[in-house]
């Protein structure tokens, strides 16, 4: 017997990537366990599913720096407390330190939806009750209709793991000028953000270049431990606020309101189905 739940969890993260060097995602996690029914008539109580399940992937993936620890392109230093990445791709290098749960490193030379659903049902067959349960992961993209971009960011205020440097998100963006929905403006916005890393200029620890290539260094200390990131300046876009959503939708509402009078409303996405809406007048 089969039981399935669609949606049960999203993993918002951060991938390596060899274009830009930080690359943002966002996965819909759908689970389908498959064993004998109990005297309940049960595989298991859906109940007891999604608190597993959910608790197991908030703990693994979510909010991390997924690092394939076999591609030559990486090395990584283990130390007492923290975790130190170096990454070489095409517009330059990445330095990442941040304590171990920041980062999720995978034994693979690529990442890929396949490897990461295998090495979700194994954390999750080990930690359900029952050995005689087999576990099915599916990881999908959101469906979406209209312009998304991926970005990557960190938020040292935040109490919980959105405090990590560079964990991110697949999102889509609606701008409603004078009441009608601009696909102009939304492209226009979705394509100036992808691939980038966003950031609060006063986290800016120094700025300096190697081999002719400008590099931008961030530092914080926030409640899980210091977090620092080294990214070419190329990759980055700083604005003089904390990256949340509410401060991003409030952004892009001021920034465009300068360029036009259209009365405008922006629903900025941070990931699937959340974000903020901010509005000119």
């Amino acid at each position: 017997m089969q039981l399935f739940v669609e949606h049960i969890s999203n993993i918002d993260c951060s991938c390596l990537d060899a274009e830009h060097g930080l690359i943002g995602a966002s996965w819909i996690v759908d689970i389908l366990l498959t064993g004998q029914l109990d005297e309940q008539g049960m595989v298991m109580d859906f109940g007891d599913v999604k608190k597993l399940i959910k608790n197991i992937i908030d703990n693994n993936l979510d909010h991390t720096l997924i690092i394939p620890t076999q591609t030559n392109n990486v090395t990584i230093t283990k130390k007492a407390t923290s975790c130190e990445i170096k990454y070489k791709f095409s517009k330059g290098k990445i330095e990442h330190i941040s304590p171990y749960e920041a980062v999720s490193l995978i034994e693979t030379d690529t990442i890929t939806l396949e490897i990461l659903e295998k090495y979700l049902e194994k954390i999750i067959l080990a930690a359900l009750p029952d050995n005689s349960i087999s576990v099915n992961i599916k990881l999908r993209e959101e469906d979406i209709k209209g312009a998304n971009y991926v970005y990557s960011h960190g938020l040292k205020q935040h109490q919980g793991n959105c405090q990590r440097i560079a964990h991110g998100h697949r999102s889509q963006i609606k701008i409603i000028a004078d009441d009608k929905r601009s696909n102009i403006l939304e492209e226009k916005w979705a394509s100036l953000w992808h691939g980038k890393y966003l950031a609060n200029q006063i986290d800016i620890k120094d700025t300096f270049t190697e081999n002719q290539i400008n590099y931008t260094k961030f530092e914080y200390q926030a409640s899980q431990g210091k977090f620092q990131l080294t990214i070419p300046t190329a990759c980055c876009y700083l604005i003089d606020n904390e990256t949340t959503i509410e401060y991003i939708s409030q952004y892009i509402c001021k920034t465009l309101s300068k360029e036009t009078t259209s009365k405008l409303q922006i629903f900025a996405y941070e990931g699937i189905n959340k974000g903020a809406v901010s509005y000119n007048s």
